[in-house]
């Protein structure tokens, strides 16, 4: 997904189960010049693919600015925790 719409990376991905709900959040390291329109087009196409896959599926697209190098994530460790609304 990534790749297809020239974002920066995926950060991270979480996916849980409750009952037959299935719940997906993804974050993905935006490209600062990609406007709202482009990102919204992402936001939708990442909720149809899951969608496709499993009706019951709740889904969360994340956009964050990419780190700088020096601030890149480890990906050997666990992603940040994220505050519930």
């Amino acid at each position: 997904m990534a790749e297809r719409f020239h974002l920066k990376g995926v950060e991270w991905v979480r996916v849980r189960k409750a009952g037959r709900r299935v719940f997906v959040m993804v974050s993905f390291f935006e490209d600062p010049g990609e406007s709202l329109q482009g990102m919204d087009q992402v936001r939708q196409a990442v909720i149809d693919d899951v969608v496709r896959l499993d009706l019951d599926a709740d889904v969360v697209v994340i956009f964050r600015p990419a780190p700088a190098a020096a601030e890149a994530p480890d990906p050997g460790q666990p992603p940040p925790a994220v505050a519930a609304t």
